[in-house]
């Protein structure tokens, strides 16, 4: 049974909203489904049983109380005889319980001051008293959180909800020279707690509360920020938070605003200070994930910080797939790879295989050159219903520079299947580069003409099936399909006109000059891609407009220079995707042809070499 998140809410000085804050959050985490504890700490002034929660008829034992029966018997008493339920509060299975200071009778403060702090720890074991208490905490409530009310200034029983108790402090004051001068030793204890005998570190929040919000326009309250933040060394901005005053006659009723006025801007800001708290307890899961998912929470903590953080969910979590792939990829935004694939490996063995944990392993497989187990990840990612098609381009990308002959296993595979025809179109258009790679995007582009309904996408997709036809030597299906639902040569568009004339090219082994005028017919232009330059260079010279074809060469070339060493193209000399210095060798091939060399594409010459082992 997992230990709770025990917080302290400590304030230097009163009326700055401490108890109302701790009820508040602690209603709100009831809400969200935590099991809570609060026990009223401040006993000179206990105040969470007047809030508006519901009381028990009668009333019950507190901390003093169960301090005294301790001192009496030597003996930790039953915790749970000391607590009571607040009923009707929380939701999906939170609830919110209270150990209230003690009975609230005549005799309170008499009992109160029977007790000399110093002395129970000095002499009655109080600090293994106070262990015991946790334990009982976990045995009896199995609370998610347990929120400590402290007494302000400095006290034996501050020291206790400050430094023994708690695993975080939220310091409530408002931001003036009393609070900071009581605040300095304070903070500067907690801290000091980490080098002490029990090598703890308790995480610190900062919260400026009672606020008035008005405009600073001399800067008073960011003059009196800079200063606390610079004493009481507050480095990490989102340790630092406002409540600001909030004028309203419900707190004459000690309302709890989360519950009583949850659209309230005083409960949005409740809200807030819960996701902080959440975001602080390593054993949360939903605060675990949130902080691991968001870089920016992270990016504003110190190395050290991050590092133990880290450390303290893995710890907490060592079974939880979810959980141990966000800290993998946290791991790798460190540059860590050899311990996020570790964590992804543990991760899938918990049984959670997502999409994005298998895509992620296979990647750092393929990087790291122990590409055999690449291709198994792949697979198993494309058997998810859960894969979409952006991880399904991921997926074949990976495959393609691992095993390219495990390309024709994705056809079957539920992802690729699921993919709507124009998105087995465009994952057919990335497999341009080999002729395997054209053969299976072939393949997915007859399928995805078979599934589908509408006329406008089965057009483009017959003209790129068209382009792989032409690709792999089936020049003469090339043309049937560029010209299904098309009586004349003049209802072609320029892209299928021009592979209408590649087609006939193939099939005759010369060039028709007609067809290939048809296709400058229909050049308006007014397109400068490279692809496009290159075919109308090319189809120029065929038709005899010589100068023409010679500037578009040029623009070609001068665009593909743009381009970074090993950037990918697509080369209408070849009939597929190319690299940038394969493109302009290309090129330099159609320069000879244009200056009179018997050169013909490469496209003619591949694809009837593919087509012989079909």
């Amino acid at each position: 049974m997992k230990a709770p998140f025990v917080v302290t809410f400590y304030s230097f000085k009163g009326g700055v909203g401490r108890t109302m804050a701790l009820a508040n959050m602690a209603v709100e985490l009831a809400q969200r489904g935590r099991r809570v504890l609060v026990a009223d700490f401040d006993l000179e002034a206990p105040g969470l049983d007047t809030l508006r929660l519901s009381q028990p008829a009668t009333p019950v034992p507190g901390v003093v109380d169960y301090v005294i029966d301790y001192l009496k018997g030597q003996e930790s008493p039953d915790f749970s005889r000391y607590s009571y339920e607040v009923p009707k509060v929380g939701g999906y299975g939170g609830g919110l319980w209270v150990m209230p200071a003690g009975l609230p009778d005549d005799n309170y403060p008499d009992r109160l001051s029977s007790i000399d702090w110093s002395d129970l720890y000095e002499y009655h074991d109080g600090f293994l008293m106070f262990e015991d208490l946790k334990n009982q905490w976990t045995q009896h409530l199995a609370p998610d959180y347990v929120l400590i009310d402290s007494r302000t200034g400095h006290t034996d029983e501050g020291g206790i909800c400050t430094r023994h108790l708690p695993d975080a402090v939220f310091v409530f004051f408002l931001p003036n020279d009393q609070n900071l001068r009581g605040l300095r030793p304070i903070v500067k204890a907690i801290r000091e707690e980490s080098r002490g005998p029990q090598r703890k570190e308790i995480l610190l929040q900062f919260i400026t509360s009672n606020v008035p919000d008005l405009d600073d326009e001399e800067g008073l309250l960011g003059n009196q920020l800079e200063r606390f933040k610079r004493d009481l060394r507050i480095t990490d901005p989102t340790s630092l938070h406002t409540i600001y005053r909030y004028d309203s006659l419900l707190l004459l009723t000690q309302a709890v605003f989360t519950k009583d006025r949850p659209r309230s801007r005083l409960a949005e800001q409740y809200r807030k200070l819960v996701d902080s708290l959440i975001a602080l307890n390593p054993r949360d899961r939903d605060g675990v994930l949130k902080i691991l998912r968001s870089r920016d929470a992270r990016r504003s903590r110190s190395l050290e910080a991050i590092e133990s953080q880290l450390e303290s969910i893995q710890a907490a979590h060592p079974d939880d797939g979810e959980i141990l792939f966000a800290l993998a990829r946290a791991r790798l935004e460190q540059g860590r790879g050899q311990e996020a694939q570790a964590l992804l490996d543990q991760a899938i063995s918990t049984g959670f295989e997502s999409p994005e944990a298998l895509l992620e392993r296979a990647e750092l497989q393929f990087r790291s050159r122990r590409r055999d187990q690449v291709a198994n990840d792949v697979m198993a990612a494309l058997q998810l219903d859960s894969t979409d098609s952006i991880q399904v381009t991921r997926a074949v990308n990976l495959l393609r520079g691992s095993h390219e002959d495990r390309l024709p296993d994705i056809l079957r595979t539920p992802a690729v299947q699921r993919l709507a025809p124009q998105d087995r179109m465009s994952l057919a258009q990335l497999l341009s580069s080999t002729v395997g790679e054209l053969t299976v995007g072939t393949d997915l582009l007859r399928e995805a003409l078979s599934d589908c309904k509408d006329e406008r996408i089965k057009r483009r997709l017959r003209s790129t099936l068209a382009f792989n036809l032409i690709a792999i030597g089936h020049f003469e299906e090339a043309l049937q399909e560029i010209r299904v639902g098309r009586s004349t040569q003049d209802e072609l568009g320029i892209q299928d006109a021009f592979n209408a004339a590649m087609a006939e090219w193939g099939l005759q082994g010369s060039p028709s000059v007609s067809s290939f005028r048809a296709a400058v017919a229909t050049d308006e232009g007014q397109r400068s891609d490279l692809n496009f330059l290159q075919c109308m260079a090319l189809a120029r010279r065929i038709i005899g407009d010589t100068e023409h074809a010679w500037q578009l060469l040029s623009r070609a070339r001068q665009g593909a220079m743009s381009y970074r060493a090993g950037s990918t193209l697509l080369s209408c000399w070849q009939y597929r995707l190319v690299s940038r210095g394969r493109f302009l060798r290309d090129l330099d091939e159609m320069e000879r042809m244009f200056q009179g060399e018997a050169i013909h594409p490469r496209v003619l010459t591949l694809s009837a070499e593919s087509a012989q082992h079909d």
